[in-house]
């Protein structure tokens, strides 16, 4: 085993599993925090159809944001990755 794989094995592996439990557990807490809002909202008749708006674009621009932050590390790990390899 060479110096790269030893690397890879302590750094971007664990890494890489660490971030993707790390979404994923952020993934189903807002699925699941949205799904609660939506029904007690339905319970509620009298909240007007802004607030529901409102809310419902504020799920969308955390999702957009954990996607995004996603997308970043995703490649900076990539980076990482290349880094590694060019050694």
């Amino acid at each position: 085993m060479n110096y790269k794989d030893i690397l890879k094995q302590t750094i971007v592996d664990p890494q890489r599993a660490l971030n993707e439990l790390g979404f994923k557990t952020l993934e189903a807490l807002h699925e699941n925090t949205e799904r609660a809002y939506n029904a007690s909202l339905a319970k509620f008749p009298w909240v007007a159809n802004q607030n529901t708006n409102a809310a419902h674009e504020w799920f969308e621009a955390v999702k957009t944001g954990r996607n995004n932050i996603k997308g970043l590390i995703d490649e900076n790990i990539k980076n990482v990755e290349g880094f590694i390899a060019a050694l």
